[in-house]
């Protein structure tokens, strides 16, 4: 038994950590998600977001953006991913770090370059209208269309890091075999590599989903105004109306429909798993 003890006794600070860190504001954001301001019990506040169009609309815009630009960002990651490991060109390299790139950037960073290509004074505007192609600028900001491609050049150069060591990982020698024995480049990647990074896809869907979904600054800034984001919504009830209980309510929503979709994609990574 003390041995058996010994053995996880290294865990306890951990443990104590994460209680502090993590444990204890979740189960205190679900008290307080069913409490009012007295501190009475009630279900007032899922009724008062479920009740409201305007807040409820938050959970599709929320899931609109966190799904595209996981998708997105997925794509592309296995596309970029699959082209420059199997490469073997100088630029090679270049190309890469370029890749790699909007991972160095910060958010307002990112935010001002967006603006600056995407503005109504932009340079993409700049050009339609130079080619004759517009006379009225179109409107790239303020809607979620802006949103998804910042996001998304961020995300897939993470999905581009995780699946390109993933892809190192896969012993050349396998695809070499698929292809003597007269496979084309294409079913050996859907019948060997596919399966092979799946848990490496679902893994990089899963953080890009997560991180998308919970968006806030971005939204606020590049984002359509009139259609908040879940993560806009519960900061506007704490911090501009002072209700931490539907503040709490949103939060826990958030984490349930997360919860949901985790659950299913995990589900697919065991299904999917190769023998």
């Amino acid at each position: 038994m003390k041995k058996a003890l010994s053995r996880y006794i290294g865990l306890f600070p951990l443990v104590g950590i994460l209680s502090t860190l993590f444990a204890y504001p979740l189960f205190y954001g679900v008290f307080l998600s069913l409490t009012d301001r007295e501190g009475k019990f009630t279900f007032e506040n899922y009724l008062k977001f479920f009740g409201n169009p305007s807040h409820s609309e938050t959970i599709f815009v929320s899931l609109k953006i966190g799904l595209t630009v996981a998708s997105l960002s997925t794509v592309l990651g296995i596309i970029i991913a699959v082209a420059l490991v199997g490469s073997v060109t100088k630029a090679k390299g270049s190309v890469e770090r370029l890749v790699l790139l909007p991972m160095t950037m910060g958010t307002l960073m990112g935010i001002q370059g967006t603006v600056g290509v995407l503005g109504d004074t932009g340079w993409l505007n700049r050009f339609l209208r130079d080619l004759g192609l517009r006379k009225e600028p179109i409107q790239f900001l303020y809607t979620d269309f802006a949103v998804i491609i910042l996001l998304s050049i961020g995300a897939t150069s993470f999905a581009y890091l995780m699946l390109s060591g993933i892809l190192r990982g896969i012993n050349p020698n396998i695809k070499v075999a698929a292809l003597s024995l007269g496979a084309n480049p294409w079913r050996v990647f859907w019948t060997i590599t596919f399966p092979l990074i799946f848990p490496g896809v679902i893994t990089v869907f899963v953080f890009n989903f997560v991180g998308a979904f919970g968006v806030y600054t971005t939204a606020l800034v590049l984002g359509n105004p009139a259609k908040q984001t879940m993560a806009i919504l519960a900061y506007d009830f704490a911090f501009r109306m002072n209700d931490w209980n539907m503040a709490c309510a949103v939060s826990v929503v958030m984490i349930a429909i997360e919860a949901v979709i985790l659950a299913i994609l995990f589900r697919m990574m065991r299904w999917k798993q190769p023998v």
